[in-house]
């Protein structure tokens, strides 16, 4: 990704969300805990980032010479502008204050074999150089390649040469670990569970008339912690909708019945389904053991009901809306392991979110094998976060 030269807003999936929370109160299955006890009992997910992110500086030689007379600064900064000897260095600063003088930046080093080719080439430009120290204390220093784009690799270019720095209190707070409150944490967990009860339990569901509300999860996670265990693959999946507090589906990995059924692809299915379409909804119900919305008990089954949201209409009918998002657009999905390179793709083209999962993969493209969400030409960005969430 290119280097910043100044000040960028942050994508927008990174963006604090304030209605990431239950929307109608905290679940019962929520125990008040003070701030210390949470910080022991959850873990903040890792943000997977650009690696622009968490790159070393890259360092490049240049030329600098120590100014004479620092009321000159000015005036030899300006001659130096119009020469234009660094034209891909405008985030360096042109002088620093070292031991007691003022030193100037005067050219990298790629530009003139030797000092003596830089001071001739002064004096063809009609530069005065006499407002420097004698061209044999010119020296060579190493200098910043790039701007700095986090507080840590700001931190390390001072001790090359002075740079300018933007800071992004969101990109820092994803790399300190301080991005979700505990709250959130709590909730991400939650779901991050949902998942793993999915894979285990060889279950899957959708949403039809009745929905999963983050409010009530903790009943549906006891529910399921007492189910069978399946001897099938433990991967699962889950899509949530964080603007609502709604779960939208959860899904085991289903290769068994077809070699592309991965959970993910299976949950990106449910929610077309949703919307009117889906192509594997009509083999589904054959196709699994049980429907969860089937088996809530009657007194959690009464509190699963929300309203059902505009579906979309077939392209053969007139008032079909072409201009209706995404399937998953702002949607988060939770996931036991790290999607392959079908799965993540799938995701990006649904336009997702945020993406949280626990576990790598031997075929990984998140991390593994490649940082998809991070590469350039794609069309959409999402965000990854990886990593266990609450610890036992």
């Amino acid at each position: 990704m290119p280097t910043l030269t100044q000040s960028q807003p942050t994508p927008s999936f990174f963006q604090p969300d304030p209605k990431g929370l239950p929307v109608n109160g905290r679940d019962e299955g929520f125990q008040e805990q003070s701030e210390q006890e949470r910080s022991k009992s959850l873990n903040h997910p890792e943000a997977l980032l650009s690696v622009k992110y968490s790159s070393q500086i890259e360092t490049i030689e240049a030329y600098s010479a120590v100014i004479k007379n620092k009321k000159m600064t000015s005036k030899l900064i300006k001659n130096l502008a119009d020469l234009d000897l660094m034209p891909s260095f405008g985030h360096l600063k042109k002088v620093r204050a070292i031991d007691g003088v003022m030193e100037c930046l005067l050219s990298s080093r790629n530009s003139f074999q030797s000092i003596d080719d830089l001071v001739l080439h002064f004096k063809n430009q009609k530069i005065d150089i006499s407002m420097l120290v004698d061209p044999i204390d010119w020296k060579v220093v190493r200098v910043p390649r790039k701007q700095p784009v986090t507080r840590r690799q700001f931190e390390e270019s001072k001790l090359f040469w002075p740079s300018a720095f933007h800071e992004d209190p969101v990109v820092e707070s994803l790399l300190n670990k301080h991005f979700f409150s505990f709250c959130e944490l709590e909730i991400l967990a939650k779901l991050q569970e949902l998942a793993n009860l999915a894979g285990s339990t060889g279950l899957s569901w959708w949403k039809k008339e009745k929905a999963l509300n983050i409010n009530q999860i903790t009943h549906v996670i006891d529910f399921l912690k007492n189910r069978k265990r399946s001897v099938l693959s433990a991967k699962g999946a889950v899509i949530y909708n964080h603007e609502n507090g709604e779960i939208l589906s959860f899904s085991c990995d289903q290769r068994h019945l077809h070699p592309i059924k991965h959970c993910a692809m299976v949950v990106i299915d449910s929610v077309a389904a949703i919307q009117g379409g889906g192509a594997w909804i009509n083999q589904r119900a054959n196709e699994i053991d049980a429907l969860l919305v089937e088996e809530v008990p009657k007194e959690i089954g009464e509190v699963l009901v929300v309203e059902v949201p505009h579906k979309r209409r077939k392209k053969d009918d007139s008032s079909f809306d072409t201009t209706a998002p995404y399937l998953c657009t702002g949607y988060d999905v939770f996931m036991t392991h790290e999607p392959c390179v079908m799965c993540a793709m799938g995701l990006l083209h649904s336009r997702v979110k945020r993406l949280f999962f626990e576990n790598t993969s031997e075929n990984g493209a998140l991390v593994t094998k490649v940082m998809l969400h991070t590469l350039n030409g794609i069309n959409h960005r999402f965000g990854v976060f990886f990593g266990k969430i609450q610890s036992d």
